[in-house]
């Protein structure tokens, strides 16, 4: 996805679905792209299109981005956070995937909110600040490391997972 989107272009920004957002961007050869976004609370996602038709019923949303040009896309480790930083612009756009607190956010400097997609007056002005993660980023661990997580938490982590599993199936 970041190799597809680091030099374009948001041409446009709309939501014409409830909880979703769509950027249309161009790349400097003309190339289209749509990235979709979801915070809905159930099943939030980001998803690359080669097409998406704007309908009548859509609404411009979070025009602050209209224009600027992607210089970088970056995943948080540990975390279902991305960052897209923009040439020229002080502003950050934070892609905040967390189930029911799911939610894009413009921030500009010290992280202070200048708009989002919900709840926009509510946290307008105030400061965006990362949930503090409890979670080991697996990534970074050697294999040992790895291994001693896994065996110190393994009957915590199995009776998690069948709870997670079985016991919410209904």
């Amino acid at each position: 996805m970041r190799t597809r989107i680091v030099g374009t272009a948001i041409q446009n920004s709309f939501t014409q679905v409830k909880n979703e957002w769509i950027l249309h961007l161009v790349s400097p050869q003309g190339e289209e792209i749509f990235l979709q976004l979801s915070c809905h609370p159930r099943f939030p996602f980001v998803i690359l299109n080669d097409s998406i038709k704007r309908q009548q019923n859509s609404t411009t949303v979070l025009e602050e981005l209209l224009a600027l040009r992607i210089s970088d896309l970056q995943i948080m480790p540990g975390e279902r956070i991305l960052r897209m930083d923009f040439d020229d612009s002080e502003l950050k756009l934070i892609i905040h995937l967390f189930t029911s607190n799911s939610n894009f956010f413009i921030v500009g400097k010290n992280h202070l909110i200048i708009n989002s997609f919900k709840k926009s007056k509510a946290l307008k002005q105030t400061t965006y600040s990362v949930p503090e993660n409890s979670q080991a980023d697996i990534t970074s661990l050697s294999s040992s490391q790895f291994l001693e997580m896994v065996e110190s938490d393994a009957e915590k982590a199995l009776a998690k997972f069948l709870k997670k599993s079985f016991f919410q199936l209904n």
